[in-house]
């Protein structure tokens, strides 16, 4: 706990002569991503769209896996109970 104070306490004691420097360093005014890469707007979108699918179709898999499962198997898989019919409000 001494450790944390000390540090907030030196962080805070050297905010001001640190922070412009920081500031100074990390500003690149204007810019988006696709302009930090040097790459195509249409590209990096497209990058983006795809990890997103395939982030959907694996969680998909992987709760269509759970659900097959016994209940405790879910439940050891997903650290969670599993779900059941009656439990799901329909809306």
């Amino acid at each position: 706990m001494l450790g944390f104070l000390t540090g907030a306490g030196l962080f805070a004691a050297t905010w001001k002569d640190v922070f412009p420097k920081i500031s100074q360093m990390a500003n690149l005014g204007n810019t988006i991503l696709p302009e930090l890469w040097n790459l195509s707007s249409v590209l990096t979108a497209l990058v983006f769209i795809e990890f997103t699918l395939l982030l959907l179709i694996f969680r998909s898999f992987s709760l269509t896996r759970c659900q097959l499962a016994s209940p405790e198997r879910h439940t050891q898989m997903l650290g969670r109970p599993a779900v059941r019919e009656y439990d799901v409000a329909v809306v």
